[in-house]
């Protein structure tokens, strides 16, 4: 990790960047935030200064934002294995409105 960079332990990082929208006057209203471009704009935060130095190349930034991209992906099909696995083979896995307690 960047020197000087902290990022507190087990951070939302979704509902915060709602948060400083909305604080900022951004918008009065709740709205969905695309995971991807989160994470792209936290990843190009972090590895902008060693790209705009030199210190590493495009090709080298291209090869980490996927890395990053399919790394997310795996998790994701992992999660969508175990539901299937855990919580029924009949592909309907869905939770009912009903049990939801929060949506991010």
């Amino acid at each position: 990790m960047r020197p000087g960079l902290h990022i507190p332990p087990k951070i939302i990082v979704l509902p915060l960047a709602v948060q400083a929208l909305f604080d900022v006057g951004a918008s009065p209203y709740v709205f969905c935030i695309n995971v991807d471009g989160m994470i792209a704009a936290l990843l190009l935060a972090l590895l902008w200064p060693d790209y705009q130095a030199g210190r590493i190349t495009e090709q080298e930034l291209e090869t980490a934002a996927f890395t990053v991209f399919l790394l997310g992906r795996m998790m994701g099909a992992a999660a969508e294995i175990d539901d299937h696995l855990n919580r029924g083979r009949n592909m309907d896995t869905r939770t009912p409105a009903s049990r939801c307690k929060l949506v991010t």
